[in-house]
């Protein structure tokens, strides 16, 4: 468990910082040349529209690792993959494929109340996140 935990990413000298600190990473998971970041701490291009955004799961870091970690080798590898992560709570568990900081609409197929569902989350016309 991390409770209040803060991430120690400040030694970095000249790389972009989200407002907490941690570290603006591009496709690549570069922060600056030959500066890698993955996980947690790791403010990724996420699409559509390619907006720094932190998906703190450990699915997403291990998914972001293998592509810094190829970088570091001298490939060129992105990160392009719709972010996807669960959960098990209480007895549940859930899912969650895409992404949306706030939706205007959504669309819930199933029964929630016997959590037992697919919700669409939408921004316009467009799906930006399922939760399942």
């Amino acid at each position: 468990m991390g409770v209040c935990v803060q991430s120690r990413t400040r030694f970095v000298s000249g790389a972009a910082l989200i407002s907490d600190g941690d570290r603006i990473v591009d496709a690549k998971m570069r922060v600056s040349e030959g500066v890698f970041a993955a996980g947690d701490i790791a403010a990724f291009p996420a699409p559509p529209e390619g907006k720094p955004t932190r998906i703190k799961h450990c699915r997403v870091a291990q998914q972001q690792a293998r592509i810094a970690a190829a970088n570091m080798m001298g490939e060129e590898a992105s990160y392009r993959a719709t972010p996807f992560f669960w959960t098990y709570h209480y007895g549940q568990n859930f899912e969650y494929f895409g992404h949306a900081d706030g939706w205007d609409d959504e669309i819930v197929g199933g029964d929630i109340d016997i959590q037992n569902f697919a919700a669409f989350l939408l921004q316009g016309q467009r799906v930006v996140a399922v939760v399942a």
